[in-house]
C-alpha cells in the first residue's frame, strides 16, 4: 500500500503546482489588482491613472510609464535613486535643395521636422523653442553649392546657428565654382527656456553676380543635463 501512498501524494503535488503555475502566471500589484493586460506578466499599478510599470509576458520589455515618459527620452535618477524620463534627443529635421541668397544674406535654411516630441518646432520662423532651461547639444550639417557669374574662380560658403538671434557658431569652406561644399559642425550651449534656434546660410561678399544653392542640410538637437 505504500507505493499507492506515494504515488497519491506526487499525483497531488504535482496538480497543485501545475495549479497554482496557472493561476499566478500573471501577477498584479496595487491598484485594480483582478485586472492585468493579458500581454504581461506583471503589472505594478499606481493610483494615478495611467501610472504603471509591467513587464512583457512574451518579449520581456519592461514599459515604465510614470507621466514623465516621451518618444527620444531616457531613464535616469536623482540623488536619491528616485528615477523618472529625461530628455535626449529632442529634435532632428532635413533640407532639400533650396536657392540661397548672394553677399552673406543669410537665408533660413527651410528645415522640415522629423521628430519633435516636445512640438517646439516652429514651421513658420523655422526655428526650435528651448522647452526647459539647461545644456544641449548642437549639431547639423549641410552641402553647398556656387556658380559664379563674374570673375570670381572660388567663394567661401557654409552655415551659421543661431540661438535667439545671436550668432554660436559659424562654419565655412572655400571651394572652386561648381563644386560640393559639404560642411558641419557641433557644439554645446547653456539656454533658457524660450530661446530660438535657427540655422541660416553664410556666403561670401564678393564682386559681381553669384547664384549659391544650398542642396541639403540637417539639423538636431539633444539635452545633456
Amino acid at each position: 500500500m505504500k507505493p499507492t501512498k506515494y504515488l497519491s501524494i506526487t499525483f497531488f503535488t504535482t496538480l497543485i503546482l501545475f495549479t497554482a503555475s496557472t493561476l499566478f502566471a500573471q501577477v498584479k500589484i496595487g491598484t485594480n489588482p483582478t485586472t492585468i493586460n493579458t500581454a504581461s506578466n506583471l503589472e505594478v499599478e499606481a493610483s494615478m491613472a495611467g501610472r504603471k510599470t509591467s513587464i512583457n509576458k512574451t518579449t520581456g520589455q519592461v514599459t515604465i510609464a510614470d507621466g514623465t515618459q516621451k518618444a527620444g527620452r531616457v531613464f535616469t535618477s536623482d540623488g536619491y535613486g528616485a528615477g523618472s524620463w529625461q530628455a535626449g534627443l529632442l529634435f532632428a529635421g532635413y533640407a532639400t535643395t533650396q536657392s540661397v541668397g548672394e553677399d552673406n544674406a543669410g537665408t533660413t535654411i527651410d528645415i522640415i521636422p522629423e521628430f519633435d516630441p516636445e512640438s517646439a518646432w516652429d514651421n513658420t520662423s523655422k526655428e526650435y523653442t528651448i522647452p526647459v532651461a539647461g545644456y544641449y547639444s548642437i549639431s547639423f550639417s549641410g552641402v553647398n553649392f556656387f556658380i559664379d557669374d563674374y570673375s570670381n574662380p572660388s567663394e567661401s560658403g557654409g552655415f551659421v546657428l543661431l540661438q535667439s538671434g545671436e550668432t554660436i557658431l559659424v562654419t565655412e569652406v572655400t571651394s572652386l565654382e561648381a563644386r560640393d561644399m559639404p560642411v558641419g559642425g557641433a557644439l554645446v550651449v547653456k539656454a533658457v527656456a524660450g530661446d530660438k534656434i535657427k540655422l541660416i546660410s553664410t556666403t561670401c561678399t564678393c564682386p559681381g553676380p553669384q547664384t549659391w544653392t544650398m542642396k541639403k542640410a540637417a539639423l538636431a538637437i539633444t539635452k545633456i543635463y
